[in-house]
């Protein structure tokens, strides 16, 4: 029986897919942070994304999900890994949702998208609304980093307003991205505008952080109850 502890809904652990562990040696020494993390679930999120992992393809993706559990089984790991994917948002993500051709979080209706890291294109929220009529569930991956969204906090509650769920890196609370991310990542979660925080690890150079991410949490805003509320 696995233990009962973090459920990430958001690392790059495939070995060979993005900016991830490269080897399988590699991800299996980022399960064992993950688990030494407290993280007893973990979904496998590869960038689905131009330069990386575009056009997706769903078998490849199978194929590496089950290549790391029969590792982390002979490992002995105790982590339960399900499948997913981080997707680029762009107007094609749209044309696919139409068609429910997108990844989703464990078969599940919920698809992780991300912005551009700079900018929020104003075609953004035609293609989320898209997503929404198709049947899924977007939540929008690390908004904090996205110096577009930090500059117009209305942009999040706006957001937030169409159900929209936003999940915040666990390392920009820790403060790995600046001052300035981790000011509005704490200020959004105080707000109540965060659906989750998640580790967005790539490797043991860019580790989970969550347990740290908790404590920090909890010491600065103790009325916010990071068990029931933030961390899934």
């Amino acid at each position: 029986m696995k233990f009962k502890g973090f459920i990430d809904i958001h690392a790059h652990i495939l070995p060979g897919l993005d900016d991830g562990p490269a080897t399988m040696s590699e991800a299996i020494a980022l399960l064992k942070l993950l688990i030494a993390d407290q993280v007893s679930t973990v979904i496998a999120t590869p960038h689905v994304a131009p330069g990386f992992f575009w056009p997706y393809d769903t078998q490849i993706m199978q194929d590496k999900l089950f290549e790391l559990r029969q590792a982390a089984d002979q490992e002995h790991l105790e982590i339960e890994i399900i499948g997913g994917a981080e997707i680029y948002l762009s107007p094609e993500v749209g044309i696919l949702a139409e068609e429910r051709k997108l990844p989703t979080l464990g078969n599940s209706d919920y698809v992780l998208v991300e912005f551009p890291r700079n900018e929020v294109p104003v075609w953004s929220f035609g293609v989320l609304k898209k997503l929404q009529k198709a049947g899924y569930k977007p939540i929008l991956a690390h908004p904090e980093l996205n110096a577009g969204v930090r500059s117009d906090r209305d942009l999040v509650k706006d957001l937030h307003r169409m159900g929209v769920l936003l999940q915040v890196d666990a390392s920009s609370i820790t403060g790995r991205w600046g001052g300035e991310v981790r000011e509005f990542a704490l200020k959004i979660i105080v707000d109540g505008l965060v659906f989750a925080v998640a580790s967005d690890a790539h490797s043991p150079r860019r580790p989970p952080e969550l347990s740290e991410a908790q404590r920090i949490l909890g010491e600065r805003y103790p009325i916010v109850d990071p068990d029931n509320v933030i961390f899934c």
